[in-house]
């Protein structure tokens, strides 16, 4: 067998086994995460005004979901939107009420945060936004 049709069977094989075993890894934490958020709080429309960034990092235990996520802050909800490898996995939209985001742990960076009922390191702007929206929507000022 010619060296070419031993590289390209060795590929054929790999690159599938990976894909499954990434898929298998993320199943559990998506589950956990994102359709745990999605039973409860289903994706609504982003308002306008809405905060906005793609692509943002969430960690949950030791699963480090980095660049995956896009998050959007609007007056009234978080919008937790996987990114297309999490979707893969069967994660799904979800949009928490801003009264329900609360921080648990501090951090500069990736404060722990609770989201609804579920304990996550999301972004601090995350944090900081839904409180400040949420204490507009309490009349609490900004």
């Amino acid at each position: 067998m010619p060296t070419w049709a031993v590289i390209l069977l060795i590929v054929c094989i790999m690159v599938p086994v990976d894909l499954a075993i990434v898929y298998a890894l993320l199943r559990g934490p998506v589950d956990e995460i994102f359709n745990a958020l999605h039973k409860r709080h289903p994706p609504q429309e982003i308002g306008t005004g809405a905060m906005r960034h793609n692509f943002q990092s969430v960690k949950k235990d030791i699963v480090n979901m980095g660049w995956s996520v896009h998050f959007a802050v609007d007056d009234a909800f978080v919008h937790i939107m996987p990114a297309a490898v999490l979707r893969w996995c069967g994660a799904k939209a979800s949009s928490v009420p801003v009264q329900l985001v609360r921080e648990k742990r501090a951090s500069a960076r990736l404060p722990e945060i609770a989201v609804g009922e579920v304990t996550l390191r999301a972004p601090a702007w995350v944090l900081r936004e839904a409180i400040a929206r949420a204490n507009l929507l309490n009349g609490s000022g900004a």
